[in-house]
């Protein structure tokens, strides 16, 4: 599994690497040269052209991923709050 960690993510990289998936950034993928732009949508079309799963806390991002169907996953308050909830309810059962 590919993932491409958007701008404000890049922290996330070293709290995933013990997972089996092959990660990159953004900013790594310009150094390249293999993503031509910061613009959301070439960001967009260069995930989905690799076979990577966007990870952003960008609602324009996840947007702009959702009109040419590309996997995404949206860091927000709501995702934020059902895993404190989950915690919660794993370590304080009955509450």
């Amino acid at each position: 599994m590919k993932i491409l960690l958007d701008e404000m993510c890049y922290g996330l990289e070293k709290l995933l690497s013990h997972e089996k998936w092959e990660i990159t950034t953004v900013e790594r993928e310009l150094k390249k040269g293999e993503l031509k732009s910061h613009d959301d949508g070439a960001i967009a079309r260069f995930a989905k052209n690799n076979g990577m799963i966007i990870v952003t806390k960008d609602g324009d991002m996840h947007k702009e991923t959702s009109y040419i169907n590309q996997d995404c996953i949206l860091i927000d308050d709501v995702m934020i709050a059902r895993m404190v909830a989950s915690v919660i309810h794993e370590k304080y059962p009955g509450i």
